[in-house]
């Protein structure tokens, strides 16, 4: 499955931003896990990469026939600390499961309502159904000089915040709706 996210990843950036965002962005982008029970998936890229793979990310909507909505809840500048927040909201989820279970008791053919539950704790309440969701964290690719081979700017945390959401860049025109290029 893992795969399969990084093959729509970069059909996304092809279909978005054209060749040249292939080109520059898509060769770096990986898919480096995918947990199916929790729809949690980690994506390795460079750090230049890593708005334009968000907002690659932000625009799916459609896996293999099903609407998704992807949204991503955590850059991090290293695939340590991004597994590290990966596992902590596992461990959110099946406490959130266990509370559910304990309050309701399983019943038979209940597969879907459980599976439902098993969002984290912080995930968006929606009104209406606009597909399944499928959290996803970028991992951004450290940055390391050949001689040394240690990450300019790392700091003891490494912690790093790369700003913004990419949706305050504005407002999205769909492709037939731009203007003609004279």
């Amino acid at each position: 499955m893992a795969a399969d996210i990084t093959k729509l990843l970069r059909i996304s950036l092809q279909f978005n931003f054209g060749d040249i965002g292939i080109g520059a962005h898509g060769g770096n982008a990986q898919c480096r896990y995918y947990s199916p029970a929790l729809r949690t998936a980690i994506i390795r890229c460079a750090r230049e990469s890593a708005k334009v793979v968000w907002a690659a990310v932000t625009l799916i909507t459609e896996h293999r026939g099903r609407r998704v909505r992807p949204r991503v809840i955590h850059v991090g500048g290293t695939i340590k600390k991004v597994q590290l927040r990966a596992m902590g909201l596992d461990r959110a989820a099946i406490s959130n499961l266990q509370t559910v279970m304990a309050q309701t008791g399983p019943e038979i053919g209940d597969e879907d309502d459980l599976a439902a539950n098993l969002q984290p704790p912080n995930s968006l309440d929606v009104l209406e159904d606009v597909g399944a969701p499928l959290d996803m964290a970028l991992a951004v690719g450290p940055l390391s000089t050949p001689a040394t081979g240690a990450r300019a700017g790392a700091d003891a945390n490494d912690n790093d915040d790369l700003g913004e959401p990419i949706s305050s860049l504005g407002e999205v025109i769909p492709r037939d709706q731009f203007p003609p290029i004279t």
